[in-house]
């Protein structure tokens, strides 16, 4: 008696729909039909289902690159510029950077998917994907007999090619000039002008122009800390790490809008990149003379991309983020913020605190070696919005942490000491690793608004809003299914429509006839909804949750689930069209929102008012 032959895998990432099969299908961008007749398995529904292990071990993976050998040294130390540093926590690929570019969620599908094939009997895979990347990548987990030995071949994309270093340098070598350039108008900061109790590093962003343009500083960031700063008698110098935005192109337009604060203002204010001097653009290419040297001597590096207990190599995936961090345009302008971030901390009187935004972003690491070099006081992370359980950047594996260690060769330079404004975000932290004594819980700043009887925001407007995301085509999905929801469902409410403050997207001719573009402020436009549709990466449908609206966050298969709101027991998450019909139609139009489990709420900032007033971490 023949045994029937196991079926095959049907790798399926199209957007068409999915042919009568025998196959087992493997989803790799759409979520699971409950009415489909296939048997299949959903790869962001397992990566939800398994996020604490997936996360474990993309977190390992990058500890294990680091720490890989190759040669007589790690990795870490061939990259070592400092005595006491490592360039290797500057790349983007150490800090675990969100950028268009960034293929993390890819990485962790792949550890998923390979997952779910160990789980599976079958003969092929068969992908049908326009993504020539995911082929290649999903060659490597081609079925192999019991008897074969898995091997990790990496020598069809690992052999070391001189000629892409030599296009990096030429990159690199423009940026550098075009960066002296760009910077000449930037006024440094001098002895002269700083002596302060407290050094304020943060964005340029989320301020009033109109407020700075007749010299006062009105930050979202930092108005609710303001009075309290007075009322201590503190002096505070900002210092601003530059962010494009429509009223400020270039450096050079935000460093008029600082003159004008500054001729008017007794605080002063500063970019954090400036004009650098002769010393600091030496330092810049014996650095990066040292990183080309590294380059060289890791040519091998391809094969530290293996994934533990794997067929998986990702060097595909990072290679080119990863020769731009460390031989590219990324990397003269690293350097250019470490070496000019260690002069400026070089040149100032001691300071006793610092307090920084803290998103684990490269200008922050370069700002923590600088701070600790030169031997100031106590540097405070910030974490301004609820940290998120996929958002990497806050994470890292626990061998790579170790918070009173000044060796930020092999240990990530952290913050003395952490401030959270949510119980969510402290026990994510703690449960990464983070010692709990290394945690202050503070008030939120930017949601200070919040304070006030969330019922005072409750049924005054009927309309929609719907908030869009950092990512381009993740808005235009969310969009697109608000425009089906009201097609399907009859309802011709007005939509609102706030975009990313940080996307730039000419978005009139996207949105439909009922829509109403703004920007106006969240508490503001929560006085004319009852209803917020968010992608589920934006805190903007926390804040919806905390002012007792019907707060809607659409998941998106093509990323990871971002959500702040993860773990809260009421909130509302839809994955299509469909789900979001019903929800709209069937759910009360408010919800009582529990602000106690996201924020420490306070409008006297007690909190802070304590958390400033120690002299280091506290219990």
């Amino acid at each position: 008696m023949n045994l029937a032959s196991p079926p095959n895998v049907l790798l399926w990432d199209s957007d068409g729909i999915l042919p009568s099969t025998n196959d087992y299908v493997v989803l790799w961008n759409s979520f699971s039909d409950p009415d489909s007749i296939h048997p299949s398995v959903s790869i962001p529904e397992y990566v939800e289902e398994h996020a604490e292990r997936l996360r474990s071990r993309f977190l390992g993976f990058v500890h294990d690159v680091g720490n890989s050998r190759s040669g007589t040294k790690t990795v870490l130390e061939h990259l070592q510029i400092r005595p006491t540093f490592s360039y290797w926590w500057l790349t983007l690929f150490a800090s675990k950077r969100w950028h268009p570019d960034s293929h993390i969620t890819e990485a962790v599908k792949l550890i998923a998917l390979e997952e779910v094939l160990a789980g599976l009997s079958y003969l092929k895979i068969i992908v049908q994907s326009e993504n020539a990347s995911l082929h290649s990548m999903v060659g490597q987990l081609a079925h192999k007999l019991p008897h074969q030995i898995a091997t990790r071949s990496t020598q069809q994309f690992g052999k070391f090619k001189p000629i892409d270093i030599a296009k990096h340098i030429l990159r690199a070598s423009a940026t550098l000039v075009r960066q002296i350039v760009v910077l000449r108008n930037v006024i440094p900061m001098t002895t002269k002008q700083v002596e302060s109790d407290i050094l304020v590093f943060d964005h340029l962003t989320r301020f009033d122009q109109d407020a700075a343009s007749n010299g006062e500083f009105r930050s979202q960031y930092w108005d609710s800390l303001q009075p309290l700063l007075k009322e201590r008698n503190q002096r505070v110098t900002w210092i601003h790490q530059f962010v494009k935005t429509s009223d400020q192109q270039s450096p050079k337009d935000a460093q008029t809008i600082l003159s004008s604060i500054n001729s008017r203002s007794k605080q002063q204010h500063f970019l954090l990149e400036c004009r650098p001097s002769l010393r600091v653009v030496k330092r810049t290419l014996r650095d990066y003379r040292k990183l080309l040297s590294a380059a060289f001597k890791t040519g091998q590096i391809a094969e530290c991309f293996s994934l533990a207990d794997s067929k998986l190599n990702l060097w595909p995936l990072f290679r080119d983020e990863w020769y731009d961090s460390l031989v590219g345009s990324t990397a003269v302008r690293h350097l250019l913020i470490l070496s000019t971030t260690e002069e400026m901390l070089s040149k100032i009187p001691h300071c006793k605190t610092g307090i920084y935004l803290m998103e684990n972003q490269p200008w922050e690491i370069a700002l923590l070696q600088g701070w600790s070099a030169n031997g100031h006081g106590r540097i405070i992370g910030l974490v301004n919005a609820p940290i998120r359980f996929w958002d990497v950047r806050y994470f890292a594996d626990h061998r790579s942490l170790s918070p009173k260690s000044t060796d930020h060769i092999h240990f990530q330079p952290q913050p003395q000491e952490i401030f959270v404004n949510g119980p969510l975000s402290r026990t994510l932290l703690e449960d990464s690793g983070i010692h709990p004594s290394q945690i202050s819980d503070v008030e939120p700043l930017m949601y200070q608004y919040l304070q006030n009887d969330a019922s005072s925001m409750v049924g005054q407007g009927d309309d929609i809003l719907v908030l869009g995301d950092f990512f381009t085509h993740l808005t235009k999905r969310i969009i697109s299914l608000v425009v089906e929801s009201q097609q399907l469902s009859g309802d011709r409410r007005n939509i609102l429509f706030k975009p990313h403050p940080l996307n730039r997207e000419p978005w009139g001719g996207v949105l439909g006839d009922n829509f109403t573009l703004t920007n106006a402020p969240l508490s503001e436009l929560f006085t004319l909804c009852s209803i917020v549709i968010a992608p589920s990466a934006s805190t903007g449908a926390l804040e919806a949750y905390c002012a007792n609206k019907l707060a809607i966050s659409i998941l998106d298969p093509s990323t990871l689930n971002l959500t702040p709101l993860r773990g809260v027991e009421d909130a509302m998450f839809v994955k299509n069209r469909d789900e979001l019909v019903k929800v709209l139609m069937a759910t009360p139009k408010t919800k009582s929102g529990d602000r106690q489990q996201l924020f420490f709420t306070d409008a006297n900032l007690t909190r802070w008012s304590q958390a400033l007033n120690q002299s280091g971490p506290q219990n």
